[in-house]
């Protein structure tokens, strides 16, 4: 991980002229359309060191300083650039490491006859951004059947790997790290009991090549950005990112998405409702459109419609997210698409707890 370039924290949207997400708005904007904002566009919305930590915080900063130096590096973005340049280096860097551990992991599954696919930022920046480098990631996304977790958690510990296995987490991935990089190794996209059985199923059948390695086509990719986020991140808390918006816009932007295929496969493992959220937010904030009326056709109930607005329109997410049970209780829970399924994931929640803890020793135990 890099330094952030400032101490100053701006996570949290500013409420400027009754807009919370002016900043995000900037961002996108530029981002999708291709083009640098004038003066009358931006306006005194942020100064620029505030504005370059907004970026960093969103994993924007490499996108834009590429938007910057098409323009020319002209005077008027020349001090966000100052700003940037140093930032979108540090994480240039961590993308050679990182696709030689893509290489590696690639190798060791390959080897074993195991399947798999990569995921998420690690996959998309090689699928649908023209430079590599314009898309950050922390980390590399790698996904594995359940029935293969525990043979290839062995093989990645051969190889020099050390575990860590956290009690929230461990019921579906467990980090891998090494002096060069970290892996998180998915056999679930989402705890059990937040979704709906036979997902990871579906999601082997969507698997596409793309250079030597096995990642997953538009549709299920698209599945992914939809729903993953919306659920993990609370779609715009401090802890989200806005370069998921940027993955959404671009995936539907290609065209090549199979709609049918992803109605059919949200209403099957409940998540209609989380992905009806991520492309409301995606309408608000950059304009973007799933095409014909998607949004309509995965959008709950009036009510239920209605109080999910309010959330995300009033920033609510952000101002009650340092009472976190808050927002997973009354936000993140309202995004299941049935009292059913909110049910079924509060009832799995102590079994996951018991059975994390027990598993997370027995990893940390197995690694000793």
């Amino acid at each position: 991980m890099t330094p952030e370039p400032s101490n100053r924290s701006i996570a949290e949207p500013r409420v400027r002229g009754h807009d919370p997400y002016a900043l995000h708005r900037i961002a996108l904007g530029a981002l999708l359309e291709r083009r640098l904002p004038g003066r009358s566009e931006s306006g005194e919305t942020a100064d620029v060191a505030e504005f370059a930590t907004f970026l960093y915080r969103q994993h924007l900063q490499a996108a834009w300083m590429r938007l910057i130096e098409q323009d020319g590096a002209s005077p008027e973005h020349q001090p966000l650039a100052e700003h940037l340049r140093e930032a979108a280096k540090a994480w240039a860097l961590l993308e050679l490491p990182q696709q030689r551990l893509m290489t590696e992991a690639h190798r060791i599954l390959d080897t074993a006859g195991i399947d798999y696919f990569f995921a998420k930022g690690a996959h998309l920046r090689h699928v649908i951004y023209d430079d590599p480098l314009e898309r950050s990631a922390i980390d590399i996304d790698l996904f594995v059947k359940e029935s293969d977790r525990d043979r290839a958690i062995a093989l990645f510990q051969q190889a020099g790997f050390e575990t860590h296995p956290l009690a929230e987490t461990i019921s579906h991935e467990l980090k891998l790290t090494r002096h060069s990089g970290d892996i998180d190794l998915h056999w679930h996209l989402l705890r059990p009991g937040r979704i709906r059985p036979g997902l990871m199923d579906w999601l082997f059948s969507r698997r596409a090549r793309f250079d030597a390695f096995q990642g997953l086509d538009d549709t299920a990719s698209l599945f992914v950005m939809l729903v993953h986020p919306a659920i993990t991140k609370y779609l715009l808390s401090p802890t989200s990112m806005l370069v998921h918006q940027v993955d959404q816009a671009r995936l539907i932007e290609r065209g090549r998405v199979d709609w049918k295929e992803l109605e059919d496969v949200l209403a099957r493992s409940g998540t209609r409702t989380a992905a009806w959220a991520s492309l409301y937010v995606l309408r608000i904030l950059a304009d973007v459109r799933a095409p014909g009326d998607m949004e309509r056709k995965l959008s709950p109930g009036r009510v239920r419609r209605w109080y999910l607005r309010q959330w995300i329109d009033r920033a609510w997410i952000t101002r009650w997210f340092d009472k976190r049970w808050l927002v997973a209780g009354f936000f993140s829970l309202v995004l299941q698409d049935s009292v059913s399924d909110a049910v079924g994931a509060l009832r799995a929640l102590p079994k996951r707890r018991a059975s994390a803890l027990v598993e997370g020793q027995s990893a940390a135990a197995d690694h000793r």
